[in-house]
């Protein structure tokens, strides 16, 4: 299977239904409902851009489907928050899992994401110890 050189939008959020597997099952989300339309929405947002036929090329489409697997993931993250344990007929149900696992996914992915977000960022400085015993002493004058 070849990679994919462009998406279209049906075709981006059919990848995004993909990646969420089983948990897109358990939410019951389909393509053709329209669940990952603002999945889709918010990738491109990250992204930049406001047409995802513009996106071409290995290290763009890398980088779309790396925002796209974010924007899902925080989307399963928000559709589960209010999922809790429960008991009832002698069974018990722990629906809180879904969202503890998306939670993980979601900081994993925010991770690997960071260099394209708003919100990193990265600042250099100088640091000056005038209390340092070796920053001056000239290299000449030391002793081994």
């Amino acid at each position: 299977m070849a990679i994919p050189t462009s998406y279209t939008e049906a075709t981006f959020a059919a990848y995004l239904h993909s990646e969420l597997g089983p948990v897109a099952s358990s939410l019951a989300w389909t393509v053709d409902a329209g669940d990952y339309d603002e999945a889709v929405n918010d990738a491109l947002l990250m992204y930049g851009v406001t047409d995802i036929a513009g996106i071409t090329g290995a290290e763009n489409i890398q980088k779309l489907r790396l925002l796209g697997k974010l924007a899902a993931w925080r989307r399963v993250l928000e559709h589960t928050a209010g999922d809790h344990d429960f008991s009832a007929d002698g069974a018990s149900y722990s629906r809180s899992q879904v969202n503890q696992m998306a939670q993980e996914r979601v900081q994993d992915l925010e991770t690997r994401a960071a260099p394209y977000l708003d919100e990193y960022s990265i600042s250099v400085q100088r640091m000056d110890h005038p209390n340092n015993p070796y920053g001056s002493t000239e290299l000449e004058d030391r002793e081994l």
